[in-house]
């Protein structure tokens, strides 16, 4: 268990309109707010479980990401994938963002962001015919056929995604012979799988040799020369599979080398590399003082492309930063449903848990869980500090309802007592969030909320028996 000492908080001002938008979510004499908005405010108006997001803190978070990048000057594409919800995609999107796609429903996610379709690339493995279709033409979406509009226009005037990523030479012969069917030509990259052999103890082994998505560097090298003349294909360059979080900033650089390696082989036989995408794999802001800085990476990287960006004048240069961006701008707010004191703890048994396939502790470093009205002398632990005063704080285990063991918020964490009807926020929620939710057991899917400043926008309402029931009473009919 870690031990904090409260230091360098500043004073205290008491307006939370004052809070510094790259940390949206303070205490206030021992109240927390998102932004200008108390969190009592919040749950009272949604209950919980509910996540909340803050606009403030995703712009502050691109603006970092875009200030820590600023030699490269890459293009971002935020991964729809890691928030979802249209609501929060239009945030990001407004900031100049364009989208990353990994299915067929996160495309359209895309489309319903505003961002524009030529700055979207549409990914993943396991295309269908009909993915690929509505990527090359609205008049094929599903949304066209609902009389789904954006800003009063319909899917059919979107004009087609601004590049497809080829996960194999398979998908590649797809895409020309749906794109004949069509009488279109269409753009595709070729998805390379940058990571090198993952060690055996790699808590996330997402991007390893063995990973579905992608294919080898030197077989990128042999489909580029394979399909370089296919009918209604464009060459459009290489996108890197990363995986969600790449550890260290030297296996980072490694990877951006292996893609940069690549595409040189590729332009030096006379072909064109019009994108250079490099992935994701960039850490969180300001959730763990384990972490370094996202200035490190892009330092690490920069010399890597200073030829790409000074000679290479066709090609675009494009980061994918899922997590830098959203995992500090939410929190998850629980409601303690009951309390059980053992021999050494006090367990805590809340409305929601998490599911630990998300390894969020390995992914992000510690996350922080704490009551969210407190004594303002037990308020918890600016990021980066190592000891905390501990008169009045409790052992204790933070649990969700499912009927697994593995349902585990937080184990062994000195936190102020809390009792049956508390609220507990787990902070650096903003990721993934619906995915860490522990969805056994029919327990309530989180409501989503935003904020700015004091204004609370209603994004998706918690989801309860009746609505996760609900597709499958009518089948149940006619058995």
């Amino acid at each position: 268990m870690r031990a904090f000492r409260i230091i360098g908080r500043g004073p205290r001002c008491g307006l939370a309109s004052q809070v510094h938008p790259l940390n949206p979510f303070v205490y206030q004499l021992g109240e927390l707010f998102c932004e200008a908005a108390p969190a009592e405010e919040i749950v009272r108006r949604f209950g919980t479980p509910v996540i909340a997001y803050s606009a403030a803190g995703l712009r502050a978070n691109i603006a970092a990401v875009r200030e820590a990048f600023t030699a490269i000057d890459p293009e971002i594409r935020f991964p729809v994938q890691s928030i979802p919800s249209p609501g929060v995609l239009r945030v990001i999107a407004a900031e100049g963002c364009g989208m990353a796609a990994m299915s067929a429903g996160e495309l359209e996610r895309a489309w319903l962001s505003r961002a524009p379709m030529g700055k979207t690339s549409f990914a993943g493995v396991g295309k269908t015919d009909d993915d690929i279709r509505a990527a090359l033409d609205g008049i094929y979406s599903p949304l066209f056929q609902a009389g789904i509009t954006v800003d009063g226009r319909p899917p059919y005037y979107r004009g087609p995604a601004g590049v497809l990523v080829a996960e194999s030479p398979d998908e590649i012969v797809r895409i020309s012979a749906v794109a004949a069917s069509l009488r279109v030509n269409a753009r595709v990259a070729i998805c390379v799988n940058t990571a090198i052999e993952a060690p055996p103890d790699d808590p996330v082994p997402d991007a390893d040799a063995e990973s579905k998505f992608g294919v080898s560097c030197s077989e990128a090298i042999d489909m580029y020369r394979r399909f370089e003349h296919q009918p209604h294909i464009a060459l459009h360059g290489l996108a890197a599979h990363t995986g969600q979080v790449t550890h260290t900033v030297e296996s980072y650089a490694a990877a951006v080398a292996r893609l940069v390696e690549t595409a040189t082989i590729i332009r030096n036989r006379g072909a064109d590399i019009p994108m250079l995408d490099l992935g994701g794999g960039l850490p969180a802001i300001e959730v763990s003082d384990a972490t370094r800085p996202l200035s490190e990476y892009a330092d690490a990287i920069e010399p890597l492309l200073s030829t790409v960006r000074d000679a290479w004048t066709e090609t675009t240069i494009i980061i994918r930063p899922g997590r830098a961006i959203a995992a500090s701008a939410g929190i998850l707010l629980l409601g303690v449903r009951e309390t059980r004191p053992t021999e050494d703890r006090l367990v805590l048994i809340c409305d929601a848990g998490l599911n630990p396939a998300d390894r969020p502790a390995d992914i992000d470093g510690f996350r922080t869980v704490w009551p969210i009205a407190t004594e303002p002398e037990h308020e918890p632990p600016a990021p980066g500090v190592e000891r905390l005063d501990t008169t009045g704080l409790v052992w204790s285990d933070i649990v969700g309802p499912a009927g697994r063991d593995s349902d585990i918020i937080g184990r062994g964490r000195l936190i102020p007592r809390s009792k049956a009807g508390d609220r507990l926020a787990v902070f650096a929620a903003g990721a993934d969030a619906l995915h860490a939710v522990q969805r056994g057991g029919d327990h309530p899917i989180p409501a989503e909320v935003l904020v700015e400043g004091r204004t609370l926008k209603a994004l998706r309402p918690r989801a309860g028996l009746v609505e996760q029931l609900a597709p499958e009473l009518g089948p149940l009919e006619k058995l």
